[in-house]
């Protein structure tokens, strides 16, 4: 049903597409605070990097860094930042590039078959996780651009 390179495409598209939206956005940058309320740039960054994580483990990967340890920064429910908390955005950028790496690599050497694999927790496939997870990365990406508008630098 799921296609390597289909997956592998898209996680490259959604990686580019990050790399773009975030030219030109400091440290400082990211980590301003929409007002009244909501995540920064930092925070939906790391965020898509504690997927990551979690990705490769799903690909039996080493993760980037350790999920327990960032989710209470950058996991599903986790408060927006305080000042000053969490990795900085080039720290953020490094995990992405490596976990992109490993990814790309990890992707290259499947077949599509293996994308048909049920997960240990029988409610879905590899692909269909990994699929899941390339639209929740789209998902927060649109987020990263209306944040460049917030924050003054976007169109």
């Amino acid at each position: 049903m799921f296609n390597v390179e289909v997956i592998s495409t898209t996680y490259k598209r959604n990686y580019g597409a990050l790399k773009s939206f975030l030219e030109g956005i400091s440290d400082e940058d990211s980590r301003m605070n929409p007002q009244p309320a909501g995540n920064n740039i930092n925070w939906v960054v790391g965020h898509i990097v504690h997927y990551r994580s979690i990705i490769l483990e799903l690909l039996a990967q080493d993760p980037i860094w350790e999920k327990e340890a960032n989710a209470t920064l950058y996991g599903f429910d986790s408060q927006p930042l305080p000042d000053g908390a969490g990795y900085s955005l080039d720290d953020l950028m490094s995990h992405l590039d490596t976990s992109q790496d490993t990814l790309l690599q990890t992707l290259a050497a499947w077949e599509d078959t293996q994308l048909d694999t049920p997960l240990s927790d029988g409610n879905a496939t590899i692909g269909q996780r990994l699929d899941f997870f390339a639209w929740h990365e789209g998902y927060h990406l649109g987020q990263i651009a209306l944040l460049k508008r917030v924050i003054g630098q976007g169109k």
